[in-house]
């Protein structure tokens, strides 16, 4: 297991491996004041290999439009890498921005 850590003002983020899955935990707020938080640990996991990545939201209080872009950015930078992408813990439906692309016959993942 490979760990790092770092927390701003208002997001707090973490990072583990177990073998090829990464999870991302996020807790606070995803705005345009924590995604230096979010970049920085972003860049560092882009370099580990993984073939799954699981983001954990349970502990988000605000997820703002800025934060959204920033978690589809993840699902992209992911699929990019044939790496499976998913979203733990969020309340409401998933946004359309962070459901699974559609595979290869054109159904979304999720059915539809």
């Amino acid at each position: 297991m490979h760990a790092l850590e770092t927390e701003a003002t208002t997001l707090s983020v973490a990072v583990t491996f177990h073998g090829a899955r990464c999870d991302l935990y996020l807790a606070g707020r995803l705005d345009p004041y924590s995604l230096v938080a979010l970049r920085a640990q972003v860049d560092q996991f882009g370099l580990e290999p993984f073939d799954e990545v699981v983001v954990h939201v349970e502990d988000l209080h605000e997820v703002g439009d800025v934060g959204l872009e920033a978690l589809a950015g993840l699902r992209a930078m992911a699929e990019d890498r044939g790496a499976r992408f998913a979203v733990e813990g969020m309340a409401e439906p998933l946004p359309r921005c962070l459901r699974p692309r559609p595979a290869a016959g054109g159904v979304p993942a999720d059915g539809g």
